[in-house]
């Protein structure tokens, strides 16, 4: 298997943060190492596997999660509001 002790530790680190988008990039990086040494047909289905998943989950690799909106304090607060969308 292509992938080194850096890329299992990378893969389990990013795993136990909840951190798709590392998660994912790891795995394809050892996909791209696969190729390079010759195992095409294993990278092929771990670029598959990887894709699958991020549209399972709806979330291309472009799209980025909602950042959140702090409620303003002090003076502020008479004259902000802050609130985020149902949808």
């Amino acid at each position: 298997m292509a992938a080194n002790a850096e890329h299992l530790k990378a893969l389990v680190r990013a795993h136990s943060e909840a951190n798709d988008d590392l998660f994912y990039s790891v795995a394809l990086q050892v996909a791209a190492k696969s190729a390079r040494q010759g195992q095409g047909k294993f990278a092929v289905e771990l670029r598959e596997l990887v894709e699958a998943a991020q549209q399972r989950q709806g979330k291309p690799d472009t799209q980025r999660a909602a950042t959140p909106v702090v409620q303003p304090r002090g003076e502020l607060t008479s004259l902000l509001t802050a609130s985020c969308p149902d949808t």
